[in-house]
């Protein structure tokens, strides 16, 4: 693929990191996407940070229950 300007290589870029994010099946999330993931109801304090790039699951209720 040859782009013609800067501009075309950071849509694709964004376009890319959103199918890896969010659209692709991750096995470290039992082959769920985050969007499936996110659905699930004990997943509800579930959010989302960003790690080394790409988007990780983490659970609020952690940090609280540690914490107290």
């Amino acid at each position: 693929m040859v782009f013609r300007t800067i501009q075309e290589v950071r849509q694709k870029a964004e376009q890319g990191k959103g199918d890896y994010n969010w659209r692709r099946p991750h096995s470290s999330l039992g082959y769920k996407t985050p969007m499936e993931l996110l659905k699930e109801p004990e997943n509800s304090d579930l959010y989302w940070v960003e790690k080394r790039r790409s988007l990780q699951p983490f659970k609020l209720s952690a940090v609280f229950s540690r914490a107290l």
